[in-house]
């Protein structure tokens, strides 16, 4: 097996949940990347690409254009439309930390959430600040409020990669 046998090695696995997949995801990117010299990097970049970043696109593009201009009332009377609750209702460590899938026709914050592996948290999180600098996402007049582009998603997936890994729940 990959796991050591030491002492350390199990204290630590029995202390820290989802310790072994952790590292065996960490791994296995490792390998992918090593293979092939440098003629592996781009091989397995381009299938992060396939794997996170067509999935994180497909969902922010959805979230965002779902039902324009519908608008739904939370529990205290504000209205919000899916692309609000998505860009502002949501934390960046809630978007990063999960797949969030609206239902047509529902208010927002019915939506379907999956979790996602700590360890594509960071690689989520960089696809997610590099489509919102792109399209601009970040700055929608009278949707996004939280300011400029300032890589949030970026720091909030590195911590989730590098902490314990624990799912966020909403």
């Amino acid at each position: 097996t990959q796991r050591g046998a030491s002492q350390v090695a199990n204290q630590i696995n029995a202390i820290i949940p989802f310790y072994a997949p952790m590292l065996q995801g960490f791994s296995t990117i490792g390998r992918s990347l090593a293979a092939g010299g440098y003629k592996g990097i781009p091989k397995t970049m381009a299938k992060m690409s396939l794997v996170v970043g067509t999935p994180t696109l497909t969902e922010m593009l959805y979230n965002v254009f779902l039902e324009p201009g519908v608008k739904y009332k939370d529990e205290t009377g504000r209205e919000w439309t899916h692309a609000e609750w998505y860009l502002d209702g949501l934390t960046a460590e809630q978007r990063t930390s999960n797949w969030y899938i609206a239902k047509p026709g529902h208010p927002p914050w019915e939506a379907h959430v999956f979790g996602v592996m700590p360890e594509m948290s960071l690689l989520k999180g960089i696809y997610m600040d590099a489509f919102e600098l792109i399209a601009g996402l970040a700055d929608i007049p009278g949707v996004s409020t939280d300011g400029p582009f300032d890589a949030d998603h970026i720091a909030v997936g590195f911590a989730r990669m590098a902490n314990i890994p624990m799912y966020t729940p909403l």
